[in-house]
């Protein structure tokens, strides 16, 4: 959607001066095995 589109090319822009490698982390459920 165009909100997390948005709040993702933010956090490019602040972290792009930055050198740090970033990861992507996905999940798909909010439980404690998770």
């Amino acid at each position: 959607d165009r909100e997390g589109e948005a709040i993702a090319w933010h956090l490019v822009e602040v972290t792009r001066s930055n050198q740090t490698p970033y990861y992507r982390v996905v999940f798909h459920e909010i439980t404690d095995e998770a």
